[in-house]
């Protein structure tokens, strides 16, 4: 996990939904989601696909979103 939060590649995905960061690595289906500001890890895991009802990096976005009440136009990607 703290290898994957170093790691930098031109095929991740990632956004920022208020302090929350969220990391896709879609060779591997890693998925990272931390707070930015308490600089904290929120969750790490692989996602399977059996699990997955969109793509990992969109099913995680729309699971912050649910959680905090936002919208699409809230998610800043990078």
């Amino acid at each position: 996990m703290e290898k994957f939060l170093i790691e930098s590649s031109h095929n991740f995905k990632e956004a920022k939904i208020g302090n929350q960061l969220i990391k896709f690595d879609p060779n591997t289906n890693r998925v990272l989601i931390g707070h930015a500001k308490d600089r904290e890890i929120l969750s790490f895991y692989k996602a399977q696909s059996s699990l997955v009802k969109n793509d990992p990096f969109t099913d995680a976005i729309n699971e912050a979103l649910r959680k905090k009440g936002l919208s699409t136009t809230d998610v800043i990607y990078k």
